[in-house]
């Protein structure tokens, strides 16, 4: 599908997806409201099995380069957003999503899933912007970004994560995993600020795993965030390697305000 454009509709009863989109190439879901409450799973499902890119064609109103999810309302579902990438042909593909000014409550799940699986040499680019999110409540976590990569292949994300605010959550409010093996290269950058969680599990959870000649690489620069009252560490960061897998991770700080964690700061 070329061209998605669902704006100012109300979504209700019993649904597995309120939206849902394969392999689209430019999509825009303005000022929708979902709620599950009657038998709703998901907000939005954007679901990708094959090489494209993923942009905004010049002819969509809005005339940006991205696509968009943006100021809507998702309540009662077991996840709200859901972008979720399992491509094996080989091919490549770029992604530019902003997910903006949206509001989550009661979700079972992920508030917000950007998950990509990709193998057999296939090349993956992800520019994602993550900001101005609120989540009230939500059974795993707020924010959940995770790559993996295998045999050959290379996957290259970008994300620009901000002014996202969590409360209640019961895994993390912001987590960042990556996974490679048998020669599969994941490169993770996110970048940004102001995001703030309160009673979650954990305020950031950051992991890596790498085996079998896999090699994982993340960058995290994030700045001017509160987390307070985690049950377990404010910010987390692990890292497992097995059979020649090699880790690389820089997480830098600054402004972090981390009260009364369970564990660790």
């Amino acid at each position: 599908a070329d061209e998605n454009w669902i704006q100012d509709i109300d979504f209700g009863g019993t649904f597995d997806n309120a939206i849902y989109g394969n392999n689209v190439t430019a999509f825009e879901i303005a000022d929708i409201y979902v709620d599950g409450s009657a038998g709703g799973v998901n907000g939005v499902y954007i679901y990708v099995d094959e090489s494209s890119d993923i942009a905004n064609s010049p002819s969509l109103i809005n005339g940006f380069d991205s696509s968009y999810i943006w100021y809507s309302q998702f309540t009662s579902l077991s996840n709200g957003v859901v972008f979720e990438t399992f491509i094996y042909d080989g091919g490549s593909s770029e992604q530019h999503v902003r997910i903006l000014g949206n509001d989550f409550d009661e979700i079972g799940s992920d508030a917000i899933r950007v998950n990509a699986e990709i193998t057999a040499g296939t090349y993956l680019y992800q520019d994602f912007t993550i900001g101005n999110n609120t989540v009230y409540s939500a059974g795993s976590n707020a924010v959940e970004i995770y790559n993996y990569s295998s045999y050959g292949a290379d996957s290259y994300s970008y994300f620009s994560l901000f002014d996202n605010f969590a409360y209640g959550v019961g895994g993390a409010a912001f987590y960042v995993g990556g996974h490679a093996e048998y020669g599969g290269y994941v490169y993770q950058s996110v970048v940004g600020g102001d995001n703030d969680a309160i009673f979650s599990g954990y305020g950031f959870y950051i992991y890596a795993y790498a085996d079998d000649f896999g090699v994982v690489d993340q960058y995290l620069g994030l700045y001017d965030s509160f987390i307070y009252a985690s049950a377990y560490n404010g910010v987390y960061m692990g890292a497992r390697t097995n059979e020649y897998g090699v880790v690389y991770q820089t997480l830098l700080t600054e402004d972090f305000d981390v009260r009364y964690s369970g564990y660790n700061g």
